[in-house]
């Protein structure tokens, strides 16, 4: 529990740190093209690669929170038995989709980090990174909601059908 909590802290400072990086940037663009009449040649890069983490790393947040947008209709009128089995069918199917992030994320990595990004040059390798760092982020944060729902028997379902974490 406690390197979940630590690894949603990390992850929260690290997308609040990369926002503001990018907002900074950005804004430094438009007054360099604007103002300046010149154009910062990295920045557009820089930009989308950090929006590339923070996209990734707040999906592993938002799977952390229970914020994803789902449509919970059927588990509105399902009895409380099924509510579980639909839950636990909906959790397997996450972390098959999560697994194959993480393996194909490695791969791309693997294949892509001798390459250098046009402007920057970084290893677009260390931009790929992202996928499967988030997968095991957002496994460890699955399988930690699993298994305090079994070990705990803890319920997972609110009086909406949804998940309460």
């Amino acid at each position: 529990m406690k390197l979940i909590n630590r690894m949603t802290s990390v992850l929260e400072q690290l997308c609040a740190v990369m926002m503001i990086i990018m907002i900074v940037v950005v804004f430094m663009q438009v007054i360099a093209r604007y103002f300046l009449h010149n154009s910062l040649t990295w920045s557009e890069e820089l930009a989308r690669y950090l929006l590339i983490w923070i996209t990734f790393f707040g999906s592993a947040l938002a799977l952390k929170q229970g914020v994803h947008i789902n449509v919970d209709l059927l588990l509105q009128v399902l009895p409380t038995n099924m509510k579980k089995v639909v839950l636990v069918i909906n959790d397997i199917s996450i972390s098959a989709f999560l697994t194959v992030l993480l393996f194909k994320g490695i791969d791309l990595v693997r294949s892509t980090i001798h390459q250098p990004s046009p402007a920057i040059g970084i290893p677009i390798g260390l931009v790929y990174i992202v996928m499967p760092l988030s997968a095991i982020a957002m496994l460890l944060f699955l399988f930690n909601e699993f298994f305090k729902k079994v070990i705990k028997k803890e319920s997972e379902l609110d009086s909406h059908g949804t998940r309460s974490f």
